[in-house]
């Protein structure tokens, strides 16, 4: 297998780390999580629609079957929008060092949703690198890190539908790179128009509100968000074009290894970060690297 997948999703899961961590602070600013999730998903957006009409013109639009677009759109929305909501959610309520773990389940939610979708296989020692992820997302949940604040127990079920959000998502996009010609490029552009339109429809109807800008420090934070993590998620598609789910989707998640560590740096202020959340963090890494190896 190419390096450049290793690469790619690895790079991916450094900039993802750092999103949290930047929208954890805009919301300490007066930002709502949810418009974390939109200003993200709108400079995505409007950063790959611009990108894909500037490199292959306006006709790429009329190119694009219907097929194709039905797959990434239905990514974009299943994926995207329903994770973002529940992750950024997450994070407001349980911290940006616990949700990034949380939503960590997102490997094993990915493989065993490939294996059923994709007939792509699910080994021994695969099943052994799942267990060792909920072992520490089991951690987690009796850790008492994160928001110092406190949080309850169901709070955690945020981040972890945002697991399986994203790993549904993985699966239909790896689908759609395999069994249709579209670039990654028009396949981000897709995922993202969904998860914007989905989001968009979401807020104006029940939290109009919200679709008003928040304070400059927090539109600040939550804008910067969005362009590293657009560009995290321009490297995870790279890596799903030319790599299989389920060890592109355990990469990825060894995001949650640097939300932690960059939440004992610059959240010390909000956040705890305990010993149960190191190991859970060293649980989950060693099941991710159990399926990276094998």
């Amino acid at each position: 297998m190419s390096i450049g997948v290793y690469m790619a999703a690895f790079a991916a899961a450094i900039v993802w780390g750092i999103d949290p961590v930047l929208s954890k602070r805009g919301m300490g600013h007066g930002g709502h999580p949810l418009q974390a999730a939109f200003a993200i998903i709108t400079v995505g957006t409007i950063l790959f629609w611009s990108a894909l009409i500037y490199l292959e013109g306006f006709s790429v639009i009329y190119s694009i079957s219907p097929k194709t677009a039905l797959i990434f759109l239905g990514g974009g929305l299943l994926g995207t929008t329903l994770g973002r909501i529940s992750f950024y959610i997450g994070i407001d309520r349980v911290g940006a060092s616990i949700a990034g773990i949380g939503a960590s389940t997102l490997p094993a939610f990915a493989a065993i949703l490939a294996l059923f979708l994709l007939s792509e296989p699910l080994s021994a020692l695969h099943s052994m690198g799942i267990f060792l992820v909920i072992v520490g997302l089991s951690l987690l949940a009796v850790s008492k890190g994160g928001n110092i604040s406190g949080w309850h127990l169901k709070d955690l079920i945020l981040p972890v539908f945002a697991g399986f959000s994203f790993g549904l998502g993985q699966v239909i996009r790896r689908f759609g790179l395999v069994e249709t010609p579209a670039t990654v490029l028009q396949a981000i552009a897709l995922n993202d128009l969904a998860a914007f339109a989905g989001l968009f429809v979401f807020l104006l109807f029940f939290r109009r509100d919200l679709l008003a800008f928040p304070s400059l420090p927090a539109t600040g934070y939550f804008l910067s968000a969005g362009v590293i993590s657009s560009v995290g998620l321009f490297l995870a598609f790279t890596a799903l074009d030319i790599g299989p789910v389920a060890l592109v989707s355990t990469l990825i998640s060894t995001a949650g290894l640097f939300t932690v560590f960059l939440s004992f740096i610059f959240l010390r202020d909000v956040e705890r970060i305990t010993q149960k959340v190191a190991v859970g963090a060293i649980f989950v890494a060693m099941g991710a690297g159990i399926m990276i190896y094998f």
